[in-house]
């Protein structure tokens, strides 16, 4: 009996050691597996980065193929132009030669040409007594353009007076203006008051520029019909700033007469 109890204590014992033994050659299993996991991974990524450097290898032979042509393309057309310069040089000397047999020719040509020259100048001459007297029947009818013309000026001027006479028998409106200089009456107080504190008296310049400040400002835009007047002035606002006005007043006719100081 206790044999057999010995015998189960070891069998049990084997079983144990056993079990223990399988445990750990499932783990080595485990960790066999997960190395080659890895490995192949590995394998896998070198595998990429294989492909990946054979594929910078083919693009660099083709960008050296392309190279390669491209400078072959411009070794074939140097040539061709080197060729077209030689022939260009041939075609020259050919039209040197040319151009000194024409030279020869034009020489003769222009001998020839020279006698026609003379020929010319005799019939120029024979314009130029033409043209003089077609100038002096130019200047006789400019003169009769002249008195026309102010002939023409006479009667308008006659024309305007009936017209003028005639607006007056209808009771035509008239209005007259007249711009005279400025007047040491018509400047500022405070030129007067300028005048009264410096006890010599008021310089060229001041005065000048007083009288500049007070006369007006006046243009006549219609320089063909005289019908209009604008007058512009300057003035200060109550908040210290400069303003400026402009005033446009249109009339049948403005007329210009000479005034004296």
């Amino acid at each position: 009996m206790e044999a057999e109890r010995s015998k189960v204590a070891e069998l049990q014992a084997n079983h144990l050691a056993l079990s223990r033994e399988l445990a750990t050659a499932k783990s080595q299993e485990l960790n066999q597996r997960r190395e080659l996991v890895n490995a192949s991974d590995e394998i896998e990524n070198l595998k990429k980065m294989h492909a990946r450097e054979l594929m910078d290898l083919e693009m660099d032979l083709k960008k050296r193929d392309r190279v390669i042509r491209e400078v072959n393309e411009d070794l074939r057309v140097c040539m061709g132009d080197l060729e077209r310069e030689r022939e260009t040089v041939s075609s020259l000397k050919s039209t040197v030669s040319h151009q000194s047999t024409a030279h020869l020719t034009l020489t003769t040509q222009n001998h020839a040409f020279q006698a026609q020259n003379v020929a010319l100048q005799s019939q120029i001459d024979a314009y130029a007594s033409t043209v003089s007297s077609l100038t002096l029947n130019l200047e006789s009818t400019q003169k009769e353009v002249a008195e026309l013309k102010r002939e023409a000026m006479e009667s308008e001027g006659v024309r305007r007076k009936l017209h003028n006479m005639v607006q007056e028998l209808k009771g035509n409106i008239r209005v007259f203006c007249r711009v005279r200089p400025v007047l040491p009456s018509d400047l500022p107080s405070s030129s007067t008051n300028l005048t009264e504190s410096t006890s010599a008296g008021p310089t060229l310049e001041d005065s000048e520029k007083i009288q500049e400040e007070a006369q007006a400002n006046i243009i006549y835009p219609d320089q063909r019909d005289h019908k209009e007047i604008v007058l512009s002035s300057s003035s200060e606002s109550a908040t210290g700033h400069e303003r400026k006005e402009v005033y446009n007043f249109g009339f049948d006719r403005v007329s210009f007469l000479s005034f004296y100081r």
